[in-house]
Formats: C-alpha cells, structure tokens, sequence
C-alpha cells in the first residue's frame, strides 16, 4: 500500500488493491525469506563468480604437492541443524473454510544434526551431536575425511564461531571456504534442512529416540540415490526444457514457467 502511494499517489483501499493483484495478475501474498541488514549482497555474488575459479586454483595447487589427491578434488556444502521434540509447524491443505488444527508439543530437548552434501553427485554424509561447538566440529572433519582419504574435500560453509576455533585441526586432505556472512541461500544444504522439516512438520515424538529412527529413514533416501540425485537433477531438468522449448513453440509459455520454478527452487525459497 505504501509502495502505491509513494509512486503513483494513490489511495487505494487493501481490498481492492489485492482483488486486482490476485485476479488480474495472478499474484498472491507470500512470506518474504529472512535476509539480515548486515547482509553484503556484492560479496554474495562475488562468490558464486569466483567459486569455479577457486575450485581450479585448488585442484592445480593439490596437483604440485609430493602427495596429490589420489581421486582428485570433491566440493562439498556443509551445515548444521537443530531438531528436536518441539512440533515443526508448516502450512496444512484444507477445504474453504475451514481452518485447519495442528498439535503440538512444547517439549525442547533436541539434538544436532551435521551434515555435508556433494552438489555434483548427489553424494551426503551425516553425523548427530549433541550440541554445536569447535569439539563436534573438529571429530566431523575427522570423519568426513576418513571417509574420503583420497580425495581433497573443499567444504563450503558459513561463519559460525566454531568454525574458526582455535583449536581446531583441520585435517590434510580438507580445504574449508567460508561463504560470506548472512548469506544461507549460497549453500544448497539449506534446501535438504527445509525438506526434512517439512517431512517431520506436525510430527509428535515421545523421545529423541524415535526421532532419529525417524529421520534416519529421510536420510538413508539421500544415500540411494547417489547415480541420480535430486541436489542436482535441476541442472539436467533445465537442458531438456530448452530443448522442449526449441521444438514446440507454442508450449513456450508453460516451459518459461518451469523454469522460473527451477531458479525459485535454488535460491532456496
């Protein structure tokens, strides 16, 4: 409303206002993703121009070292999760009408969940912890690269403190990139965050016992489907709606829509 007003000096009442946005435009209210004040938005786009140069840089460094990398380099997204036994609360379908009723439990005993995903194959490795400090950190560095000795593992992740403690170690075959400050929808681990929410949205859970029987049940689907998996399948779905595009024309309208929904899709929202 304030944005008419102060570009086109209108006064338009709400009602009216949204009836034209949603009917003639197609348009409806949405919840905006958080994004902070402190955010550098040019350090944001910096980083995804220079990421494929740092990962060059990194791999032809590797290759002049005594001991190179067996398998050459592997780019992981890393983050960390809280879950617990508090009810996930998420939007629920229902008829007109009728407003939908959720229950929940205000039980806040809970657990960490650290994760790392590999964007190019779909690859996941996953540790839970009991709390977030420089010690979890350091044994889930310790693991992933224990997992993976003959590669050199460049992690992508933010800025938490305890990323920078000072008594960590980070071990020889692991290079860590911090991504600039505020800026979650860089690191695609945020969707597989939201997605697991999502499936235990609602969900009321006696201990934290079945929570992780639960989980481990999402987190094992990430494990199978390694050949072809859906952190990346957007960049393949792409392709072949251009190529749709090229050969029916008249369907031109419908694929720009898919393809809006990818770019929506990895930014996170």
């Amino acid at each position: 409303m304030t944005w008419v007003e102060e570009n086109y000096q209108l006064s338009v009442k709400y009602q009216t206002l949204h009836k034209q946005l949603h009917y003639r435009m197609k348009a409806k209210l949405k919840v905006p993703r958080r994004c902070s004040k402190k955010k550098d938005v040019s350090a944001a786009i910096e980083l995804k121009k220079k990421l494929k140069n740092l990962l060059k840089t990194a791999l032809w460094l590797e290759s002049t070292t005594p001991n190179p990398a067996k398998k050459g380099l592997k780019y992981w997204c890393q983050d960390e999760t809280r879950l617990g036994l508090k009810t996930i609360e998420r939007k629920k379908i229902t008829a007109l009408g009728i407003k939908p009723i959720g229950k929940v439990q205000w039980n806040f005993k809970a657990y960490y969940l650290y994760g790392a995903i590999a964007p190019q194959t779909g690859e996941s490795f996953w540790w839970e912890f009991s709390h977030l400090d420089g010690v979890c950190f350091q044994i889930f560095l310790e693991q992933l690269a224990s997992k993976y000795p003959e590669h050199l593992n460049i992690v992508q992740l933010d800025n938490g403190r305890f990323h920078y403690s000072s008594s960590l170690k980070i071990p020889d075959n692991i290079l860590l990139i911090f991504q600039p400050p505020y800026s979650p929808e860089l690191n695609p681990i945020e969707r597989v965050w939201h997605y697991i929410k999502q499936e235990l949205s609602w969900e009321i859970y006696e201990n934290l016992d079945a929570l992780k029987e639960k989980l481990s049940t999402y987190l094992e689907e990430f494990s199978r489907h390694d050949s072809q998996p859906w952190v990346n399948y957007l960049e393949k779905y792409a392709e072949s709606v251009e190529e749709l595009m090229k050969l029916t024309r008249n369907k031109r309208h419908f694929y720009q829509k898919g393809l809006r929904a990818r770019t929506l899709l990895r930014q996170g929202l």
